[in-house]
């Protein structure tokens, strides 16, 4: 499927696979970078509404399924192509940047936090970012310093 990512004329990089979900959110789940690069390149949809999301969070969760030097990658890549790195995104009121940092993903948090996200945003228990790196020195390191962004 990969190497038919690539052969596809890229006005059908628009088409969406089974279930009506984006092959954005398909290469993010499956850690394919070269694919989701050409496809956000060719301007292929970040995601429908198939995909259960409304935020970018969702497909930086999907890419979890994925090593951590590819989950950090697929991450940058769609933090450039325009996804907002802001907003809730579960039902405890997380983040993306919550959600990266309980899972120790420091590429990631380094991604966020570059692309503008609130490490100040508090989740439905109260808990920020910043306080959920606390307890990891070198995650609060790469919060420390970062403002909080209103917007995000």
């Amino acid at each position: 499927l990969q190497s038919a990512l690539y052969a596809v004329t890229w006005p059908s990089a628009r088409l969406v696979y089974g279930g009506g979900r984006s092959l954005v959110s398909f290469a993010c789940e499956l850690g394919w970078v070269h694919a989701l690069r050409c496809l956000l390149a060719h301007g292929a949809p970040r995601w429908t509404p198939a995909d259960g999301v409304n935020d970018a969070h969702a497909l930086m969760r999907a890419t979890a399924k994925c090593d951590r030097a590819t989950h950090a990658a697929c991450s940058r890549m769609l933090l450039e192509a325009g996804l907002r790195p802001g907003g809730e995104c579960d039902a405890e009121g997380r983040t993306p940047l919550h959600w990266a940092v309980f899972h120790n993903q420091l590429d990631v948090v380094r991604a966020l936090a570059q692309h503008g996200a609130n490490v100040d945003a508090r989740d439905r228990r109260g808990r920020t970012p910043r306080q959920l790196a606390a307890s990891d020195p070198e995650c609060a390191r790469c919060l420390l310093g970062q403002h909080t962004h209103a917007s995000a």
